[in-house]
């Protein structure tokens, strides 16, 4: 008979162990509500942490793709660095180059190569608000280059094709996966740019 506790015991146990390579034990049983509690909130920037991770990689794609300066290059990195997480506005907004983006942490439902339908629905709605523009953000979106930073795995990839191939004709006509590195960016596509 399935349990519950049993397996959300034994799944949480072993990702510790994996993650922080300790002795394989029951880690899950020593602690309190109060730790957990103190856990999920500790865990609840992961997400804010990986598109952290994925903004510098996105904007070391950026300086690249521009042959940005050096002294640039740490302007852009600072930009990144200094923005808040859940700010209004995008997750990447620079002025030189004229640049919007957002960062989506999607990893496919159950180790598949398909979206699910509410990561779906995010990722709709974050390209329809690089076309359209967002009014919480100062960067107008119509003379902006406008990219969706995924992270780069083959399951993602993947995932994405599905992902356009159904999109209505009006929105998949704006966008172009994986431009060629060094080929001119305007401001009528969405660029989606695969990082790590």
């Amino acid at each position: 008979m399935y349990d519950r506790e049993v397996a959300l015991k034994t799944a949480f146990n072993r990702s510790v162990v994996g993650l922080l390579g300790i002795e394989e034990k029951d880690y899950y049983s020593g602690l309190t509500t109060d730790q957990m509690l103190s856990l999920k909130t500790a865990l609840s920037d992961i997400n804010n942490l990986i598109t952290l991770r994925l903004a510098f990689s996105l904007g070391g794609w950026i300086c690249d793709t521009f042959n940005i300066s050096e002294g640039a290059r740490k302007t852009i990195l600072d930009t990144i660095r200094s923005s808040k997480p859940n700010a209004n506005g995008y997750d990447i907004e620079l002025s030189s180059p004229d640049t919007v983006a957002e960062i989506k942490c999607n990893i496919p439902i159950n180790a598949g190569r398909v979206f699910g339908s509410a990561q779906r629905n995010g990722l709709r709605k974050d390209i329809e608000g690089l076309i359209v523009g967002k009014s919480k953000s100062s960067k107008n979106a119509d003379k902006s280059i406008k990219l969706l930073g995924l992270y780069d795995t083959s399951e993602v990839r993947a995932a994405t094709k599905h992902f356009v191939r159904n999109l209505p004709a009006s929105l998949k006509q704006k966008l172009i996966i994986d431009p060629e590195q060094g080929k001119a960016l305007d401001n009528q596509h969405v660029y989606i740019v695969f990082v790590k």
